[in-house]
């Protein structure tokens, strides 16, 4: 009988439709149970059934209930349908239940949400036995594992008492309903007066009416705070009360503090892992009590988990929309399906939403195989579909993050301040409401996931071209309100989870766990190629999109470099003195000088030349007499340099260099005011032949044919030396430093050109100090002469998963006219304000940071700090994805 209830999980709720009850629907509906009184369990039902103690909570939270059926736990009572149903305590906060429904359908547990750890401030869980159970699996994933609940809180008393003792005023991060009034209990055995924030106050009145003892506390006044410990809601944090309280520490209490970097996400001085939800071992555990034939999960970490409870011999199936990857993908082992509304058979497939689905699934899961089965999976039901090709191109690139191609040179110039709009005027929802979500979420694309939940009005079908040409609309249309409503018709028309990848897309910011190397091997798995291959036809492509179409067709040996269509830069891996150099390079590579300039291709084919900078965009209008001057080349070529601001045979500071950077038309007195010049240093193509496979010894014989009796002041070869001892390198580098140049890159002499790849076949010394390239992630407003300006940056480098870690900040190094400029690059990327100065910004903008010397630190989430960091440089011709990792910083440190 267990297979004979039908359940459909929708993104406002689950429907059990035999008997009409919605389970902790979001949205008004007919009749629905609720299991605990959180805003997001609650809406304005017709009717509601609950727990006494949860309904006397929601009357307190919720206004405009209508009927409400509020019974004690263990009473039966019956539906009009005939099936009874019973409440039983679920742990979670005060009146949590679970419901248990009998009818001929067999019997049904719902847990809501719950644990098994017995709590201060609410009724221990009683799991019963049922035939099918649908719960919920926040913490899914093993790293969830709690410390035991006695030594947390002892660890928060610590906290307290120790923050007292040093005059500071300790303030406590928690739920306004649950959490809250564990902590109160939790601090009886502290004996330090308490002060509640009054959401808190107001809810803690409610548990006391109701029979739950606490110690004494007073409602938050702001007056008298010394000694005193406070508790105030996360929401609060940034709050102009505790703004105002200088000697505070805070500290965030949820089960989220397990995950690396939680000090930093949640702007607090500690974290303590201490939730009111099951962790991965009790949820194991709720299973085997419950004894059932089957499992549903739902919230968090539901496919993981119920992948697990198979392995463990349970038939469980996430009821979130995620077994279709699945069937379609992995073609595992028969499963129920998911019809519409997610019962338990497959929806229509939706182009869009099979790509969302896997999206989802790849952001949940951290094993590189099962990502790239999946993926692979899903490309070749892609090409069997008709116009496959193009489809599978637009997939390509949306899974690498983008929008369109690399090398395409079309723009979305679409902020985050713009899709903050269309989801106002969407959803009806104001700045405050929006910043809460993203808070909860710290991510912008599922913050909107949850904000437009039941706004939208998706249509039967949404494809992957459907997707291109919007798109294309977006990116062509001329002014912000054509953007803005481009984006309104586009985002009412797709599903939550669509708007979530999509606006991804559009800021570049996946966040899914899939680099492009997983995204290769998933290309070759398809179509039977080694990953490599994929790497390197991509390379000479700049478009990975364009290489998947050639591997289905089998005709990677087919490509070529191309004359205008550029491929990524070789890159160069820092060291940190001539020594390590020696070291690396055995006295058998040659040096040349790192000039203060950027990267620049150029590519020439009769009387047509083309600059393209590092990120592959066109700049040909900004130096038109490096275009003059390239006509006189003798042959057709693909030419490797750096475009350096060069007046009187000596580089100009790169701030010259800037001035001219972003032109969109040709200015001819920068042009006399600050000349430039193009340093060629490799050939990647001579005629019709392709160079980049061999040595750079014989890619150099092929650049001095080129340029070797150029006479031009705005195109010249740059000159190289065998750098033999570490004295010659020493000196080689003080020669250049003189000549105002950065540094020295060394490169060996056998090595193949490799685009966009940072291996150790070229290495640089940039400086007497060092220096890294960066990405800032927060700005913050100057002090003093400066107060006017964003001036104090935040910055991050790239962790191993490529997340972002800190790893320092710096203050000083830019004129009052870059800070000028960049304030207002600032603002417009700016994702939350908080402390009235502080702004979280998108991870655009890219700086090279100078400092001393590289130290451990656990203030920073990377584990390091730089000493006396300053910013050297804007790198504004830098994307993120081409910031210094976490392993270059170790590596400048002395630890690899």
């Amino acid at each position: 009988m267990a297979n004979d209830w039908k359940i459909q999980q929708f993104p406002h709720g689950i429907l059990l439709p035999q008997i009409d009850l919605w389970l902790d629907a979001r949205i008004p509906q007919k009749c629905s149970f609720i299991s605990h009184a959180h805003f997001d369990h609650m809406a304005r039902h017709q009717k509601v059934i609950t727990s006494q103690w949860t309904g006397r909570l929601m009357r307190a939270r919720l206004s405009g209930l209508k009927e409400s059926v509020e019974l004690p736990y263990h009473q039966h009572h019956l539906l009009e349908t005939g099936t009874e149903l019973q409440l039983y305590p679920a742990g979670h906060i005060l009146g949590s239940a679970q419901l248990l429904l009998k009818s001929e359908l067999g019997s049904l547990l719902y847990s809501g949400d719950f644990k098994l750890r017995d709590g201060l401030s609410s009724e221990p869980c009683q799991p019963v036995p049922a035939d099918v159970l649908i719960m919920e699996t926040t913490y899914g994933l093993p790293q969830y594992i709690f410390p035991p609940s006695q030594e947390v809180m002892a660890d928060i008393i610590k906290f307290c008492i120790e923050a007292v003792e040093d005059n500071k005023v300790p303030v406590l991060f928690g739920y306004s309903l649950g959490k809250s009034q564990e902590l109160l209990s939790c601090l009886s055995q502290a004996e330090l007066p308490i002060v509640l924030h009054s959401s808190i106050y107001r809810m803690t009145e409610i548990y006391k009416k109701l029979g739950v003892k606490f110690p004494p506390y007073a409602k938050f006044s702001g007056e008298s705070l010394s000694g005193k410990v406070l508790l105030f809601p996360p929401n609060a944090n940034r709050s102009s009360a505790l703004q105002k309280i200088s000697n505070r520490v805070t500290a965030a209490i949820t089960g989220w503090a397990l995950n690396p970097g939680a000090v930093f996400r949640y702007q607090c001085d500690a974290v303590f892992p201490l939730s009111d939800h099951a962790d991965f071992n009790d949820l194991v555990r709720y299973v085997e009590l419950v004894k059932p034939k089957k499992v549903y999960t739902v919230h968090g970490s539901a496919k993981e988990f119920a992948l697990h409870l198979r392995n463990l011999g349970f038939e469980a199936w996430a009821l979130t929309g995620d077994n279709q990857l699945e069937f379609d993908l992995l073609q595992q082992t028969k499963t129920p399906q998911l019809a519409k509304g997610g019962e338990a058979i497959l929806q229509p497939n939706r182009e869009l939403q099979q790509l969302a689905r896997l999206l989802d699934e790849c952001s949940r899961i951290t094993g590189v195989i099962s990502k790239v089965e999946m993926i692979s999976k899903y490309f070749l039901d892609l090409v069997a579909k008709e116009t496959g090709e193009r489809k599978l191109s637009l997939a390509v690139n949306y899974l690498s993050g983008r929008a369109f191609p690399q090398n395409n040179q079309k723009k979305l110039n679409v902020g985050i301040a713009l899709l903050r709009r269309v989801v106002s005027q969407v959803a009806g929802r104001n700045k405050g409401e929006i910043r809460e979500v993203y808070l909860r979420h710290q991510d912008t694309g599922s913050a909107f996931e949850e904000l437009l939940q039941g706004y939208t009005q998706p249509g039967s079908h949404f494809s992957l071209i459907e997707l291109d040409e919007s798109l294309s609309l977006l990116a062509d249309a001329r002014n912000p309100g054509q953007k803005l409503k481009y984006l309104q018709a586009l985002f009412l028309d797709l599903e939550p989870t669509e708007i979530k990848w999509v606006a991804k897309f559009i800021t570049g910011d996946l966040r899914a766990g899939v680099k492009e190397g997983v995204i290769e091997e998933a290309i070759g798995k398809a179509f039977s190629y080694p990953a490599d291959s994929i790497k390197d036809a991509s390379m000479l492509l700049g478009d990975l999109g364009q290489t998947a179409i050639h591997a289905h067709k089998a005709t990677l040996d087919r490509i070529k470099l191309s004359y205008f269509s550029p491929i990524k830069p070789m890159l160069a891996s820092p060291e940190k003195d001539a020594e390590a150099l020696m070291t690396r390079s055995q006295g058998r590579w040659y040096a040349e000088d790192k000039m203060d300039g950027i990267r620049c291709q150029l590519h020439r084919k009769g009387n047509e030349i083309q600059l393209f900078s590092r990120d592959l965009n066109r700049i040909n209008t900004m130096f038109s007499e490096i275009l003059e001057a390239a006509l006189s080349l003798k042959e057709d070529c693909v030419l490797d340099g750096e475009l350096v601001a060069f007046q009187d045979e000596k580089a100009l500071p790169f701030a010259s260099l800037q001035k001219r950077l972003g032109r969109k038309e040709i200015d001819l007195f920068l042009e006399e005011d600050i000349p430039v010049c193009y340093f060629a240093f490799d050939c990647m193509k001579r005629g019709e032949e392709m160079l980049i496979y061999n040595s750079w010894r014989k890619r150099q014989i092929a650049l001095q044919a080129l340029l070797s009796d150029q006479n031009s002041s705005h195109l010249r070869i740059l000159h190289y030396q065998l750098a033999e001892s570490t004295q010659k390198i020493e000196e080689l580098f003080c020669r250049a430093r003189r000549v105002g140049n950065e540094g020295l890159i060394l490169k060996n002499p056998e090595s193949n050109y490799s685009p966009g790849r940072r291996g150790m076949q070229w290495l640089k010394l940039k400086k007497a100090y060092a220096t890294i390239d960066a990405v800032v992630i927060a700005v913050e407003q100057g002090h003093g002469k400066r107060k006017e300006y964003l001036s104090d940056y935040t910055f991050a480098v790239k962790g191993r998963n490529e997340e972002l870690l800190t790893i320092g900040k710096a203050y000083s190094g830019l004129s009052n006219q870059e800070l000028e400029e960049m304030t207002e690059v600032f603002k417009g990327l700016t994702i939350e304000v908080s402390k009235g100065r502080y702004h979280k910004v998108e991870p655009r903008i890219v700086v090279e940071i100078a400092f001393d010397s590289i130290q451990s630190s656990k203030r920073h989430d990377s584990g390091l700090s730089l000493r006396f960091p300053r910013i050297h440089r804007l790198r504004l011709d830098k994307k993120a994805d081409e910031i210094d990792t976490l392993d270059q910083c170790l590596r400048l440190k002395g630890d690899h």
